[in-house]
């Protein structure tokens, strides 16, 4: 069945807004059979048909404190003084800020980007805070539109930059303009293009505001999702480590405080347990995937990651790639100095979670640490070579080079693989790898089958966002398929198969999946878009309708939605409704693929000359480039 739905448009709303990391694959470098003692992933019952009566697993219990469980950081300083002035100073203590700020971060507070293309980029500052906009501009240099956008969090410490967000109705979208402190100038968001099609509406995950601020008001049941305020608290505080502090206070307030004090110490952690406290925002790697019943808030301190998170990489990426940003722990696990301490080498052994070491103490203060474990004479080099080299004789000169990061403009970071000389490549970690993803550090060697092929199956899904492989598709709906009997209500599995079966065209299958996810997620936004583009191909106006309505009173800044109503009006003959839904979805995104050619055949045929006129003349002047560039 042909699609009557622009395919930019349709992959969009396929897609949801299940957001995953995202992966480039590469070629596999351990072989390994399949759990099952089987070399396939083959499911005997027909996709998307029916479940088979079978025992699914079992969820795991709730386990995160209750809000009230929390004293937040200002609370442990009363006693804790000298701990939270040095902290204060530390980047953790400042990685999310509502804005306007005091920190003086961005230096320049105007300024209008022209990377190419038709768009143009502004900021401004005024007494009500950061505003950042997006510009159309034709080839005799006047304007098409402009779109201001008010600026609610800053995202980042500053110390290299900052990325911005814009909140719309407990949403977070990222805006395209970041500052690039080390280059004291406005430039466009890493990642971003000229004349992006994300522009201001791609979303900011759950992962990105776990690892940036210390705690926020998640939704339950929910993805990207968040109350009044978001933030709750800024910094990466006492509890993000040593846990709800509630309990801790109260016992030590006590006249006769009985039992142990439930702090978490971490020193009476074991070495993984530490280190995944530092893992968990500091390992990215290509995909991590929460185990099945687990969501993105629900590690706590104690935890092995593996326990909640399975996490995939990119071997060419750890080993010969220290340009990555955010792999410092995947670089450390591959090291030597990790084996050969036991695994016992910690984040913490060299990096002071409570208080950041001055720049001009640094080479002394890595040398000291390195020195714990080797002996001066270690060095091949003599003194006087090293000093002629380095003159503060650092052992992270050498070992552990500072590197540009190539996919973060104007950055820099430091090669965590501690090669022995510069520019070698440490050993190949021998872990699991298939279709060229590979488990971090064994992290699949407890799971059961079906949990295996699911962690798997998802990181494959979230792949083929990136670099769709036909076969690869074939193989991750045949894993993701298997286990269906297991995890009937798996919102990420269901999600992952529909979209599959949209690929395939498929709407009955597709269908099929968005429906049983809805019947445990009502007011899940990707099988409410699933469904409701799967009833508008298949000419279930009024069905469709149903879940656009669902959708938009959920999600009213989505112009792909806008659009499919348009879309759905127009075919139940529902011209004026049709026309005011495009004109939002126009409203929320100018550059609309396909939306403005929508606009015109629609006024075209329906004789509204001055809007065809006028929607005309926008889309010929979109379509050149300023004659300045």
């Amino acid at each position: 069945m042909a699609s009557s739905i622009p395919e930019k448009r349709r992959s969009g709303l396929a897609r949801g807004v299940v957001v995953v990391a995202a992966l480039v694959a590469v070629a596999a470098v351990v072989f390994f059979l399949t759990r099952d003692g089987t070399d396939s992933f083959s499911s005997s019952r027909k996709p998307g048909g029916p479940i088979a009566v079978a025992q699914p697993a079992s969820r795991p219990p709730a386990r995160r404190p209750a809000d009230e469980s929390y004293v937040g950081s200002a609370k442990c300083a009363e006693c804790h003084d000298e701990i939270a002035e040095t902290y204060a100073e530390h980047t953790m203590s400042y990685s999310i800020a509502e804005v306007p700020d005091d920190r003086g971060v961005e230096t320049v507070e105007e300024a209008e980007l022209r990377p190419g293309g038709v768009c143009v980029y502004r900021v401004r500052k005024d007494e009500k805070g950061w505003w950042h906009a997006e510009a159309a501009i034709d080839e005799k240099g006047e304007q098409i539109y402009e779109q201001w956008f008010p600026i609610s969090l800053a995202i980042g410490s500053g110390t290299r930059g900052r990325s911005y967000a814009v909140e719309r109705d407990g949403i977070l979208f990222r805006s395209p303009i970041s500052w690039y402190s080390g280059a004291g100038k406005w430039d466009l968001s890493p990642g971003y293009q000229p004349d992006d099609e994300r522009r201001f509406h791609s979303r900011i995950t759950d992962e990105c505001l776990a690892c940036h601020a210390g705690r926020v008001s998640d939704q339950p049941d929910t993805k990207q999702r968040f109350g009044t305020p978001v933030v709750l608290e800024a910094a990466i505080g006492c509890e993000r480590c040593h846990g709800a502090g509630k309990a801790h206070v109260e016992y030590q307030e006590a006249d006769d405080p009985t039992g142990d004090d439930p702090i978490l110490l971490l020193s009476s952690l074991e070495a993984d347990r530490q280190n995944a406290l530092c893992a968990q925002c500091h390992l990215v790697g290509a995909s991590r995937i929460p185990r099945y019943g687990y969501s993105t808030w629900d590690f706590l301190p104690g935890d092995r990651l593996d326990e909640v998170f399975i996490t995939f990489v990119h071997l060419g990426d750890t080993v010969y790639n220290p340009t990555k940003a955010v792999s410092q722990v995947e670089q450390m696990y591959s090291s030597r100095c990790f084996e050969a301490s036991g695994r016992k080498l910690l984040c913490t052994t060299c990096h002071n979670p409570h208080e950041l070491i001055p720049e001009e103490e640094k080479p002394a203060w890595y040398r000291q640490q390195c020195l714990t474990c080797h002996e001066e004479t270690s060095c091949e080099l003599e003194l006087a070579e090293r000093k002629r080299r380095h003159p503060d004789d650092a052992c992270t000169r050498c070992h552990m080079p500072t590197v540009s990061e190539i996919n973060v403009a104007h950055t820099v970071q430091t090669d965590h693989r501690i090669v022995r000389r510069p520019g070698q490549a440490p050993p190949v970690p021998d872990w699991t790898a298939r279709f060229g993803l590979v488990f971090f550090d064994h992290c699949d060697r407890d799971l059961p089958p079906w949990e295996f092929k699911r962690a798997l199956g998802l990181a494959v899904d979230a792949d083929l966002a990136i670099h769709y492989d036909a076969a690869r598709d074939v193989e991750m709906q045949k894993m993701l398929e298997s286990i269906l009997t297991k995890v009937p209500d798996d919102p990420d599995v269901l999600m992952a198969l529909g979209r599959g079966a949209m690929r395939k065209n498929d709407l009955n299958a597709a269908a099929n999946y968005f429906r049983r996810g809805l019947r445990y997620h009502p007011n899940h936004e990707g099988f409410l878009g699933g469904m409701a583009m799967v009833y508008a191909e298949q000419n279930q106006g009024a069905k469709a309708l149903e879940m656009i309505n669902r959708y938009v009173t959920i999600n009213r800044w989505d112009a792909d939605i806008w659009a499919l109503c348009a879309d759905t009006l127009k075919k139940m003959g529902m011209r004026n409704e049709a026309f005011a839904a495009m004109e939002k979805a126009l409203e929320l995104n100018p550059r609309l693929p396909n939306g403005r050619e929508w606009m015109i055949q629609f006024c075209q045929e329906t004789r509204r000359h001055k809007d065809l006129r006028r929607h005309l003349d926008i889309w010929k002047r979109l379509q050149k480039k300023p004659l300045s560039q």
